[in-house]
């Protein structure tokens, strides 16, 4: 934890600190070094909203200091005045050049030098209220980009729903078929049994009725062909356990889709994530485009998976209504370096050049009114940005387009994710 002072004075001359000490020491807190070293590590406990900083010092010099206070993050708003005895253009460009933002000669004049040091301790205020303002700001748009990203969640979920219930019913109806069918076969089942069981009993008292049995039974067997029941029996109990399973993994993969989770880092395997998305849209492409899917082995990262997903939907989905009529959606992952690439390609219309740097502008859409919410490029880009990737289209109009998805490795850090800077939509 780093205290908060106003001023940081360092000098080698103690008769310089002793004054600047009786110049301000009574309003403001006030620290001091003598040299560049101390300067450095006193820095490394005490965040002051101004320094003010000696040249000419033994060791470091105070060109080298503001340098590495530049460079140090948590000393970005700090004010850097410094002090010498040299009032030489050279040497001011130099302090300016080294990021200092004032010069002050000595000797100086202490009520000017006071005044001085105001105006820029007013200022590191203000810029602390502003920092602290674009905070809360910040904080604002990540909440309602996490609504709209929900927002967008939900719509695509119902388009998607009429596609999803087309899948669910196609088993269901076989399936209930199949029950209509396997009921039938148990009931001529239960009468074959019925009948063996009459023969159950010793043959030497039943011989007649024996007969009489034997011969239903061969009845049966003609009019119902056992021996067929037996088979498709077995072959629509197998076709109703694929169909339930089928409807198992519709359900699971729609329940997990909208399922509002993405505070959760988790290592994930991008691939099972990419087969888990083409189960849900797949009634969206299956009937006028082939998938070809070029998956590599990929190493698991650490990501929002659910909001890749919702990415990888929103491209897939895209790129099935950007073909008219029949074509090809080619879906490819690898790892190349240390990110993970992603590639979405469709031979469909493509994009016109003039529209290609809007796409990813909220609200920009080139479907029809009412055919598109014009949010989903935008999320995708806001998500891909949370994970610190990038996204990349090429097109061309007549011939289709790829979006093409950097991903780092390393993926998504704790504490990136409570603080993400990247923009929304």
């Amino acid at each position: 934890m780093y205290k908060d002072i106003d001023i940081l004075a360092v000098d080698d001359d103690p008769t310089n600190l002793d004054i600047i000490q009786e110049i301000f020491s009574d309003d403001y807190s006030l620290e001091t070094a003598d040299c560049g070293e101390a300067t450095l590590e006193i820095l490394g406990r005490i965040r002051p909203s101004v320094i003010l900083l000696d040249i000419m010092m033994p060791g470091i010099d105070g060109y080298e200091v503001c340098r590495e206070i530049r460079k140090n993050p948590n000393h970005n708003l700090a004010k850097v005045i410094l002090v010498s005895g040299k009032a030489i253009p050279e040497e001011r460009l130099l302090g300016y050049q080294a990021g200092a933002d004032d010069y002050v000669c000595k000797p100086f004049y202490a009520d000017e030098f006071l005044e001085k040091v105001k105006v820029h301790l007013k200022l590191v205020d203000a810029e602390k209220k502003l920092f602290t303002l674009n905070e809360q700001l910040q904080a604002q748009v990540d909440a309602q980009r996490e609504k709209l990203m929900q927002s967008e969640k939900m719509a695509s979920l119902g388009q998607l729903a009429a596609g999803v219930a087309h899948e669910i019913n196609n088993p269901t109806g076989f399936i209930m078929s199949n029950l209509r069918t396997l009921a039938d076969y148990v009931d001529v089942l239960c009468k074959a049994v019925k009948l063996a069981d009459d023969i159950s009993a010793p043959i030497e008292d039943n011989i007649g009725h024996i007969s009489e049995v034997i011969d239903k039974i061969q009845e049966l067997k003609k009019s119902q062909d056992i021996n067929y029941i037996i088979d498709d029996a077995s072959e629509l109990t197998h076709e109703s356990i694929d169909g339930t399973q089928r409807i198992k993994e519709i359900v699971q993969g729609l329940k997990s889709f909208a399922r509002v989770d993405e505070a959760e880092i988790q290592e994930a395997d991008i691939n099972e994530g990419i087969e888990q998305t083409l189960k849900m849209v797949w009634n969206e492409v299956k009937y006028h485009c082939e998938v070809k899917k070029e998956l590599n082995p990929l190493p698991k990262m650490r990501c929002y998976p659910r909001q890749l997903n919702q990415v990888v939907m929103n491209l897939v989905v895209n790129a099935a209504h950007a073909i008219p009529e029949k074509g090809t959606i080619t879906i490819k992952s690898e790892l190349v370096d240390s990110n993970i690439v992603i590639q979405i390609s469709d031979t469909g219309k493509g994009i016109k050049e003039e529209n290609i740097s809007k796409l990813f502008d909220p609200f920009f859409t080139t479907k029809p009114v009412g055919q598109g919410t014009g949010l989903g490029l935008s999320i995708s880009y806001g998500i891909v940005q949370k994970h610190s990737g990038d996204i990349d289209v090429k097109s061309k109009v007549g011939e289709g387009t790829t979006f093409i998805i950097t991903l780092p490795l390393d993926g998504v850090k704790e504490n990136e994710g409570n603080n993400e800077q990247a923009a929304i939509c």
